[in-house]
């Protein structure tokens, strides 16, 4: 185990220092244009990369730092927090505090870990005045005693089936699929059924491939475009489909095996 993960971080190396070159430019152009929804979602794919990779490397306290981050930068994709330039001025020096962070592992150096503690403290501070904002703003009006129809589909409860297979070689690009399935069980009610079918004899076994793939039945209030971010940069490369079969939010057991098979 410890010379697939060493081998995994000298994958990830590279792509690491590449990730914050991307994470830096984005931001100052982001600073320029900060309404532009582009380029807020590449600075959230940059972040949310480090952390997936971050966490499949052992880089436990990379992976946690970097996860502090990416609720702010959740909070700003789905409208709760503007871009100022408070915001952009703490994305980087989380930039470059996540590069001394990786310094440490790659290159001997050492991080001040009171900087990390300072960071994450101011990050949380615009954690929780996105949360207050959010809980102060007034509901959307609505027309004639009816549902506004500018509601977000999101707020209603839906199962789904997923189905996700990986890349064979998901591991070479230091992406653990356990990582996403554990993602996806934080959207809500989730049952993960694993399909092993394809894993061959040891003599054609590839300890570096993935063959297993999954099964999910997914009951979530937070909308299908979440179950996309979970697999955001595997679906390229991955077989994923996402079917609705309830649009109650519930399935018995009955069902749900029933579908499942």
């Amino acid at each position: 185990m410890e010379n697939i993960v060493g081998k995994l971080r000298e994958t990830f190396k590279e792509e690491a220092y590449e990730l914050l070159s991307e994470l830096e430019a984005a931001l100052l152009d982001l600073e320029k244009a900060p309404d532009d929804q582009e380029l807020i979602s590449r600075v959230f794919r940059a972040m949310h990369t480090i952390k997936g990779s971050g966490s499949t490397c052992e880089f436990s306290d990379i992976a946690s730092f970097t996860h502090e981050l990416e609720t702010v930068l959740d909070s700003v994709r789905k409208g709760k927090l503007s871009v100022t330039k408070e915001l952009i001025d703490l994305t980087l020096s989380a930039r470059d505090q996540i590069k001394a962070m990786l310094d440490v592992y790659y290159c001997g150096a050492s991080a001040d870990e009171s900087r990390t503690h300072q960071v994450i403290t101011s990050i949380k501070k615009l954690v929780a005045l996105a949360g207050e904002k959010s809980d102060t703003a007034p509901a959307p009006a609505s027309s004639h005693g009816k549902d506004n129809p500018s509601k977000s589909p999101s707020s209603k409860c839906m199962t789904y089936r997923i189905r996700f297979r990986p890349a064979r070689k998901i591991f070479t690009r230091g992406i653990n699929p356990l990582f996403l399935l554990n993602d996806l069980r934080r959207l809500g009610s989730c049952i993960v059924v694993a399909q092993t079918e394809a894993i061959p004899y040891l003599e054609d076994f590839d300890p570096g491939a993935c063959y297993t793939y999954w099964d999910v039945i997914l009951t979530t209030c937070q909308g299908i475009n979440a179950i996309h971010d979970v697999f955001i940069f595997v679906q390229d490369d991955s077989e994923l489909t996402i079917d609705v079969i309830d649009r109650e939010g519930s399935l018995d057991d009955e069902a749900t095996y029933k579908k499942l098979r």
